[in-house]
């Protein structure tokens, strides 16, 4: 009967595919009939080959201590002859001299060699030692061959990567310096003509002066009206903003060289200054305040006969009333006092009131009205004491009807921030005949500018030999 253990035994024999079966048996035979005497030299050389493996992982500290307990199991022999005693004592004939004992000499005169703050020692591991001579011969001959290479074979790859970078390095210096130089320019000139223009603008309104001629017609404009007037008297020639129509009559008032123009002239003529300016601003649209607004020529005299309450409904129609007027700009109020035409200018933004006179009359009466009126359209926004009263000047005026004329253009220039002296009362014969363009024109397009376009266009228009001075 068999036992457990060979039972299993025998079901994995069962198990091994038949070639193992084979090899195992093979193998078996094989050491069978080995000679014991081979037998015994392979296992000694095996242990001899351990022996060195294990001393070679072995650390240096164990080493050391292996060797100096070794050395003290050994008397150490004298390394010179020992004195012969006087008169043959302690000595027989048969006694011989012993020849002195010196350790051998070890390779470039150093008994032991420094290893990472230890030393290994040549007599227990000579063949180690040797090697690691070797290895470090062949390092410092690699770090020698590297160095060599470094200098010889890529000196010129260095090089011309150096020449490259700094080439690189100097071009993009000189290109900053010639960007900054020209930067450095444009802001000059910027500046110069920031200072001329700051040096040209009128102090109190902050308003440029023109160094061009305001005042401009070209030919063709010329004949355009000539033909306009020699049309019928029936026949309208032009057409408001607000859709009145403009006969002979009307155009006639502008043209006449000693005429008043009448209320469609400066109504019709201030509402196109206006209707340009918002547009400049991208303020025509219904649903923002305008940047200007112009009231009618019948608006101040209504607030004169009626009070400042009467005119809410006309500054809703404009889109100003209430605290809504404290975001607009310019405000141009034209004033009929007993046949002459002047012009009273809100600045709600900035908080001030002019009053513009050809004749330089007296404002007070104008002044106390429109500060009544903003009380009221204000409400509790009215603030008397953020209120000021310029003291603007108009161009000049020498004769008995040209106020009109002074009075649009004055509100030409406000409307485009320029002085009102940037024309004077030699320009009047041509400012008619340009009112008449403009109104002919139905506004400020093509080559008809407007006192806000002039000197920023870069471009004016020929001016017609029959021009003011």
């Amino acid at each position: 009967m068999i036992s457990k253990r060979q039972a299993i035994r025998r079901q994995k024999l069962a198990e091994k595919p038949i070639r193992s079966i084979l090899k195992h048996n093979r193998q078996q035979k094989t050491e069978d009939v080995v000679d014991p005497a081979q037998r015994l030299a392979q296992i000694l050389s095996e242990r001899r080959a351990m022996r060195a493996q294990k001393l070679a992982e072995k650390p240096i500290p164990p080493i050391l201590k292996h060797n100096r307990q070794q050395e003290a199991q050994i008397e150490p022999l004298p390394s010179v002859q020992e004195p012969i005693p006087p008169s043959g004592e302690g000595q027989t004939a048969d006694d011989e001299t012993l020849p002195s004992v010196q350790a051998p000499i070890l390779p470039s005169g150093q008994g032991q060699k420094a290893r990472d703050g230890s030393y290994i020692d040549y007599f227990l591991l000579p063949e180690v030692y040797e090697e690691v001579e070797v290895l470090e011969a062949r390092i410092e001959g690699g770090l020698k061959s590297l160095a060599l290479e470094s200098s010889s074979e890529h000196v010129d790859w260095k090089t011309e990567e150096d020449k490259r970078r700094q080439k690189a390095l100097d071009d993009y210096t000189r290109m900053a310096a010639e960007e900054l130089a020209r930067a450095q320019a444009e802001a000059e000139k910027l500046a110069k003509e920031l200072a001329e223009e700051e040096a040209a603008r009128e102090p109190h309104t902050g308003r440029r002066r023109l160094q061009t001629k305001l005042v401009q017609l070209s030919n063709e404009w010329q004949i355009k009206i000539d033909q306009a007037m020699s049309r019928g008297e029936s026949v309208t020639l032009a057409t408001t903003l607000d859709g009145t129509q403009l006969m002979k009559r009307d155009l006639a008032t502008v043209l006449g060289q000693q005429a008043w123009l009448n209320d469609n002239i400066i109504n019709a003529y201030v509402d196109m200054v206006v209707e340009h300016a918002n547009k400049k601003a991208g303020r025509n649209q219904r649903d923002k305040t305008p940047k200007v607004v112009a009231q009618s020529s019948f608006f101040y005299k209504k607030i004169r006969d009626d009070g400042p309450q009467s005119v809410s409904r006309w500054m809703r129609r404009k889109r100003a009333a209430g605290k809504n007027l404290l975001e607009v700009e310019t405000m141009l109020i034209p004033v009929n006092n007993s046949a002459h035409w002047t012009m009273i200018v809100v600045s709600p933004k900035a908080r001030t009131i002019e009053y513009l006179d050809s004749f330089g009359g007296s404002k007070d009466v104008f002044i106390r009205n429109t500060k009544a009126w903003l009380a009221v359209e204000l409400g509790s926004a009215w603030k008397e004491d953020d209120w000021r009263v310029l003291d603007t000047k108009s161009a000049r005026q020498y004769n008995g009807y040209d106020c009109g004329v002074f009075a649009v253009t004055n509100a030409e220039c406000v409307a485009g921030g320029v002085t009102t002296t940037s024309y004077d009362t030699d320009d009047m014969t041509m400012q008619r005949r340009r009112i008449a363009a403009v109104l002919l024109n139905g506004g400020f397009t093509g080559d008809l500018e407007a006192a806000e376009d002039v000197d920023m266009s870069g471009s004016g228009v020929e001016s017609s030999p029959s021009g003011g001075a």
